[in-house]
């Protein structure tokens, strides 16, 4: 859990705002400009006033004026729940979309009135639970949802977002029901945005297809805000069925929506990773590497093509891994596993890291992780958690279908 010692206080953070400081702060909370407040040496002196010291999110420049509006507000009403949910949901968005975890930090600040107290009303407990599913706190992210959503039963957002957790924790018989309940309260292309992740991953991915298909036209004219996620989805099915061609394709539709998608950015690197394209992964990476998953990627492109970036990058993202131990949290496992895999090429640390992360999230990435480890250190037992976990739920997928065979040959 972050400590709130360590994030500004609502109150002096809108005192700030007020008084045009907001940028500055910015630049000096957090570690995303690869500047560590953990080990700090000596101070940096640009060598002249052109010397560019941050690239500020796009996403913060367009709403910086109607977040000083909403800080002032909430300033002036501390003890609004609806303002304060809405101050956090603007930076939360923010964060998302830039991937810069400062506002992340923010965004709890706005909330932490009502952190601990479960009879917070819904749209305090449905931005708690998102926060604390970015911090991979999986189960109290589905108690929040679970409490908000006995206030607001018909709620298809929170109905949504409590498939993806349970989606994430690998336990789909409860995501898949949490669908039909979807369906039932906000129709076809809510629930099919639901239902298509789940088919990827149970051996369903023609049906995710097909299902998929049949809901772009209502999506496209009446959810357009979902096409960017759609792609995705179309790409993983893609991906499960070994269309490569395909799975491009869908990529890039998805990015010509918004370039700058996080999640786009993560599983199209991963791909072109994947296919060792590392000089194409590290042009398509080296502008976002704000969020820690790009980063990642990029510094494991970067050693693979043996560019000048890839020691730095990966001191970077060592120092955000230690920063975030320090606010009291935890890295993301996969990520640190993978670091230590393919960056470090510590196999034994990888696998360490994998069989924790195995315990509380089961994406698709994270069995690959896990397999890829185990056969990197030698350990072929090792992934027997996860092969009974495919076997299980009938998981036929061209990316894990190599490994699984290595690891356990069919006779």
């Amino acid at each position: 859990m972050v400590s709130l010692k360590n994030i500004i206080s609502v109150n002096r953070l809108a005192s700030l705002i007020r008084a045009g400081l907001f940028l500055l702060i910015a630049l000096v909370v957090g570690s995303t400009v690869g500047v560590s407040m953990v080990h700090a040496d000596d101070p940096f002196v640009p060598d002249s006033d052109d010397t560019v010291l941050v690239v500020l999110p796009k996403s913060l420049l367009v709403e910086r004026d109607m977040l000083q509006r909403l800080r002032s507000q909430l300033t002036a009403d501390p003890d609004n729940p609806k303002l304060a949910a809405t101050v956090s949901q603007r930076y939360l968005s923010i964060g998302k979309r830039g991937g810069d975890p400062r506002f992340y930090g923010y965004a709890r600040a706005a909330v932490a009135p009502w952190w601990e107290d479960d009879s917070a009303p819904a749209e305090i407990l449905k931005v708690r639970a998102k926060l604390k599913e970015n911090d991979h706190q999986f189960e109290n992210a589905v108690t929040d949802l679970k409490l908000a959503l006995k206030q607001k039963p018909k709620d298809p957002q929170l109905l949504l977002e409590l498939a993806n957790v349970f989606r994430v924790q690998g336990k789909f018989t409860d995501a898949l029901s949490i669908g039909d309940r979807l369906e039932k309260v906000a129709g076809p292309v809510p629930a099919a945005l639901g239902r298509a992740p789940l088919y990827v991953m149970t051996g369903r991915a023609k049906d995710a297809r097909s299902l998929l298909k049949q809901i772009l036209p209502a999506a496209r004219a009446d959810y357009p805000s979902t096409l960017g996620w759609i792609s995705t989805v179309q790409a993983d099915v893609a991906l499960a069925l070994g269309e490569s061609d395909t799975v491009e394709q869908h990529f890039r539709e998805g990015l010509g929506v918004n370039p700058a998608d996080v999640q786009l950015l993560h599983r199209y690197g991963d791909f072109l990773l994947d296919q060792n394209r590392n000089e194409e992964a590290l042009e398509l990476l080296q502008d976002h590497v704000a969020d820690n998953g790009v980063l990642l990627r990029a510094a494991i492109a970067a050693k693979r093509c043996q560019d000048i970036r890839a020691d730095d990058w990966s001191r970077q993202l060592e120092r955000r891994f230690e920063e975030i131990r320090l606010r009291g949290s935890e890295p993301h496992g996969r990520f640190e596993s993978r670091f230590a895999l393919q960056v470090q090429e510590n196999a034994d640390r990888a696998l360490q890291l994998a069989t924790k992360n195995w315990k509380r999230q089961k994406e698709l990435r994270d069995a690959q992780n896990f397999l890829e480890a185990a056969i990197a250190a030698g350990d072929f037992d090792a992934g027997n958690p996860v092969l009974d976990f495919l076997q299980e739920h009938n998981t036929q997928h061209a990316l894990l279908d190599p490994l699984v065979e290595k690891l356990r040959p069919t006779q």
